[in-house]
Formats: C-alpha cells, sequence, structure tokens
C-alpha cells in the first residue's frame, strides 16, 4: 500500500472527524497527502508528509501566509486522525462549542 493510500484510509476509518475539520482541497503526491481546513483552532493547510524508511508521519500545520506553525513528527499511521483533531480542531467543551457556531440550542 502506498503511503498516500494508508493516509487516505485512516481518514475514511473517522470521515466525521475529518468533515468536521472543514477538510477541501485534497492534493495527494507520492509521499504526502495536503488538506486545506477550516477547524476551531486552526485554518489552513494541514500536510502529511509519510517519512520514508521509518514507516511513520509527519504532519505540518501551513497557515494561509504559508509558513508552517506546527510540525509533529515521528507518528504512526493509527494515531494521525487522533492528533490532527487534537492539533486543529478540538477544544474544551467542544460540543458546546459546536452548538454555539451553528446556532443549535
Amino acid at each position: 500500500m502506498k503511503p498516500t493510500d494508508a493516509i487516505i484510509s485512516a481518514f475514511l476509518s473517522k470521515a466525521e472527524y475529518v468533515m468536521s475539520w472543514g477538510t477541501h482541497n485534497l492534493i495527494l503526491t507520492d509521499n504526502e497527502v495536503r488538506i486545506s481546513v477550516k477547524a476551531f483552532k486552526f485554518t489552513g493547510t494541514v500536510e502529511i508528509r509519510y517519512i520514508c524508511n521509518r514507516d511513520l508521519f509527519r504532519i505540518s500545520l501551513i497557515n494561509k501566509e504559508g509558513i508552517t506553525n506546527h510540525i509533529e513528527e515521528d507518528l504512526p499511521i493509527h494515531k494521525l486522525v487522533d492528533k490532527i483533531d487534537e492539533l486543529i480542531e478540538l477544544v474544551d467543551n467542544y460540543d458546546d462549542a459546536v452548538k454555539a457556531r451553528y446556532n443549535v440550542k
């Protein structure tokens, strides 16, 4: 399986997380996936790159100005989605934040 296939498979296994990030503009290359997001804590590009010969991945958060704000390295595939969610979406009182954003009572 190609690294990008593994990333997409991880995304599909937790599709509700990925959709909650306001994901759009999916770009695939041989060793990376880039998605644009508009999440609670971060708006910009999330880059997930395969680290060759280590079977691990690196997450980079790149803001709208093209500046890398944060890098997480050496992540196994099974932790990617949860780590991205923690970095860009998950806030204290998440349910209340969702209700407030979408005017749900």
